[in-house]
């Protein structure tokens, strides 16, 4: 079983966390040099070597809570503070755009593809400081992807499935689109046109039985599907930047923003501006009253955007937060003044009624950034050594607490100040 799923479920989420960033921060007027910093900030931390290092350790699946709150510190890494609307449809945007990446995808091995596309379209957006890493992180995926074989990079496309399996929202544009049914969220997937070239992909209607020569048939829609005419058969290499079987992965926003760039006037530009309204949410279909299990936790699975305390705590349980503590290390040391943003416009009826559907005839709230005031109190920055300093005293205080072993006991004396957590800070402090 493979446990390699983490890097092509972070690095793909996390670029299209930036194509959507930069599309509304260009969209929103956002002073160029803030919008930079925005981008350099995520990219420095996504992209950090100790970042990378950790999401390439074989482990487990995170759960779905865990990786919600990766994302969420991934954000407040940045100048940009977002409010807690925006960010619950950033996310909910994400994770369905990459969700129907990934169903569509006809060959396990591109998934790699995918990957690569991802990360070498963001470093067209990146600052040039922040470029060299994106480039190291795709280096290392492709020396990763040499150690893994077909067999484990379908199951790591059928974990991820699973994963995204978990969360169903109905996204307007998709629906505007057709791409995912208004009714019940599903996705439309689009029929297969051409076989993989692979010589490992023989065209499916056969069924081989051990002892028997000649193998049986069975009718299927794609079996005489041609090959693709521009990548011969056998000449299909994923690992190389050309040619590759999947379109998917690039910056799908960049079109439709040079579009609306060369409108006749901000307010059409703003009408027609398809991310305004992008994550606008409609009500997903009532679920069964019998309540599932996840087999992590063993409690009831939550409504999408609803945590339970067991949930919450499962997930720090299980990871640790691990990834979450690592993100912004590289830059709490900055003194840099902090704006807010409002990437999508809060809808009033977004809690129930076809909110997301009929909310698209109407026109959009104008563009808001609130800008801190220069009267706000200060953001206050702890250095490396004032949380070390801290750390320290905080176990010295818990040190206060510690039961002495009985004499002749076989019973351990407690652990001193709780170390297994506090390893996890002295790490991200000393990044």
């Amino acid at each position: 079983m493979s446990s390699h799923e983490m890097p092509f479920l972070v690095f793909n989420l996390g670029v299209e966390m930036m194509f959507v960033l930069n599309s509304r921060l260009q969209a929103q007027a956002v002073p160029p040099d803030k919008a930079a910093d925005v981008l350099s900030d995520i990219g420095t931390n996504i992209f950090s070597a100790a970042f990378v290092a950790e999401l390439l350790t074989p482990q487990p699946m995170y759960s779905a809570a865990s990786v919600l709150q990766v994302f969420t510190a991934l954000s407040n890494s940045t100048v940009m503070r977002l409010s807690e609307n925006s960010m619950r449809k950033l996310y909910d945007l994400v994770f369905m755009t990459v969700k129907y990446q990934v169903l569509t995808l006809r060959h396990p091995l591109e998934l790699l593809e995918l990957t690569l596309n991802h990360l070498e379209a963001v470093g067209r957006i990146l600052p040039p400081s922040v470029q060299p890493l994106a480039s190291a992180a795709a280096d290392l995926i492709l020396r990763l992807a040499a150690t893994l074989h077909t067999g484990d990079w379908a199951t790591i496309r059928r974990s991820l499935l699973n994963f995204f399996g978990s969360r169903h929202v109905r996204v307007s544009v998709f629906v505007e689109r057709h791409v995912q049914d208004s009714e019940t969220g599903a996705f439309v997937i689009p029929r297969d046109v051409f076989l993989s070239p692979s010589p490992a992909c023989a065209p499916p209607g056969l069924v081989y039985v051990a002892g028997v020569s000649e193998p049986g048939t069975f009718p299927h829609p794609d079996a005489h599907l041609p090959y693709p005419p521009h990548i011969p058969v056998g000449s299909w290499r994923p690992r190389t930047a050309s040619p590759r079987m999947t379109s998917n992965g690039f910056d799908m926003y960049a079109a439709a923003a040079a579009k609306l760039s060369s409108g006749s006037s901000a307010a059409a530009a703003a009408a027609g501006d398809a991310l305004a309204r992008q994550a606008r949410e409609m009500p997903a279909p009532r679920v069964s009253a019998v309540a599932t299990t996840s087999p992590a936790c063993g409690g009831a699975v939550p409504a999408p955007h609803e945590a339970t305390v067991e949930g919450q705590q499962c997930a720090y349980d299980a990871e640790a937060s691990y990834l979450a503590r690592l993100i912004g290390s590289a830059s709490r040391a900055r003194g840099v003044q902090q704006f807010e943003l409002e990437l999508f416009h809060n809808d009033s009826g977004s809690g129930g009624g076809a909110a997301g559907v009929g909310a698209a005839s109407a026109p959009p709230a104008p563009p808001v950034i609130a800008v801190a005031a220069p009267v706000a109190v200060p953001v206050t920055r702890m250095s490396a050594a004032a949380v070390q300093e801290q750390n320290r005293r905080l176990l010295g205080i818990m040190d206060a607490f510690d039961v002495p072993a009985v004499p002749g006991s076989s019973a351990p004396a407690p652990a001193a100040g709780g170390r297994g957590a506090s390893d996890l800070l002295d790490i991200m402090d000393e990044l």
